[in-house]
């Protein structure tokens, strides 16, 4: 089941797997970088999401920048409320309302009896909210410029959002009524992360996104789980955690990951996932796409988005001799041909 308080319509998934789905009363593309502990709405998420790609840049560069944690944050400076109900109404009145429509389409209906559920489980990350939003005030204007210097000719249009997300997703890129959002859950960063996330490689990730997806146009009637080839995905995830390495030299695998076991799990048994992925590689169904693209946890032996992590030992060895806009205008044969070698390779190697 539905945690009841992450009933956003624009279902999670896991770490990263682009998503596009359809919100009750408009239409609404995202892109989601989060874990989800549930099947349900957020699985039928990943086979009906479309990718990042769906968001093309623009011919000019307009960044408009929304900063709602100041406002979230006073609701912990300003205790004057003697009830949880009261202290409710008062999140709603002061941090909802006023971006209602930002509310609605990215985390769902805020009712006073959900905000109240999630402000009693919220309160004890507000120190590490705090903390990461520190970053925002401090860094985040410096990485995007920076982003801009490595990849010139990155060309979007949009609001960068930081927001509570009720827990619903970490980061994700998306359009509501015609306009181009990326958005920041600080609470679920703070929840899934801790106070010392790497902000810095989630953001280059996410931006790295919307730059690769417009090289490539968006192909009508695309479904994930029944028409995407899973060698698309895993090469889209993995470039974009490539990039995020590049992009920050200091950090390491965990950090790219957002995981510190992922890349541990993935080489202590290299041969057998190869292989196991080269048999699933051009499947566009359901089934593969889960077992190698989610966050759940399962009974196989393919750890938790073992995608990313083949997508991004592919990127890797193409970057020997690529740049990053090199790669990110490879077409789908190129891909494809770079995945089959590298596969084929690691499961032919000795060892395990």
């Amino acid at each position: 089941m539905l945690d009841p308080i992450d009933q956003s319509p624009l279902a999670v998934n896991v770490h990263g797997v682009m998503l596009a789905v359809m919100a009750e009363a408009q239409t609404v593309r995202v892109v989601k970088h989060c874990g989800f502990k549930s099947i349900s709405r957020r699985e039928a998420a990943v086979l009906f999401g479309v990718s990042a790609r769906m968001i093309q840049a623009q011919a000019t560069v307009t960044v408009e920048k929304i900063d709602l944690i100041p406002v979230f944050l006073r609701c912990w400076t300003d205790l004057t409320a003697n009830s949880p109900q009261i202290w409710a109404r008062r999140f709603v009145d002061q941090v909802v309302t006023p971006h209602a429509e930002l509310f609605s389409g990215f985390t769902g209906e805020v009712t006073v009896e959900r905000a109240a559920q999630y402000l009693d489980r919220v309160e004890s990350l507000v120190g590490d909210i705090r903390t990461l939003h520190k970053w925002i005030a401090e860094g985040f204007d410096g990485k995007l410029d920076d982003f801009r210097k490595h990849l010139p000719d990155f060309k979007w249009s949009g609001s960068i959002v930081f927001m509570p997300t009720l827990f619903g997703f970490d980061a994700g890129g998306g359009q509501m009524n015609g306009k181009s959002y990326l958005i920041f859950g600080l609470d679920t960063i703070a929840k899934v992360y801790g106070p010392n996330a790497d902000l810095s490689v989630l953001f280059a990730h996410e931006f790295f996104h919307l730059y690769h997806g417009s090289f490539h146009q968006p192909r009508q009637g695309e479904v994930r789980g029944r028409t995407i080839p899973l060698f698309r995905l895993v090469w889209t995830e993995g470039l974009a955690t490539y990039a995020s390495q590049q992009l920050n030299p200091g950090a390491g695998l965990a950090a790219i990951f957002l995981s510190p076991t992922l890349a541990s799990s993935c080489e202590g048994n290299l041969k057998a996932l190869s292989t196991a992925l080269l048999q699933d590689l051009d499947s566009t169904e359901r089934g593969p796409v889960m077992e190698w693209m989610s966050g759940q946890t399962r009974i196989s032996d393919v750890p938790p988005r073992a995608g990313y992590y083949f997508g991004w030992r592919v990127a890797q060895s193409l970057g020997r001799e690529m740049s990053l806009p090199q790669l990110a205008r490879l077409t789908d044969n190129e891909v494809h041909k770079a995945i089959l070698t590298e596969l084929r390779s690691l499961a032919s190697s000795q060892g395990r």
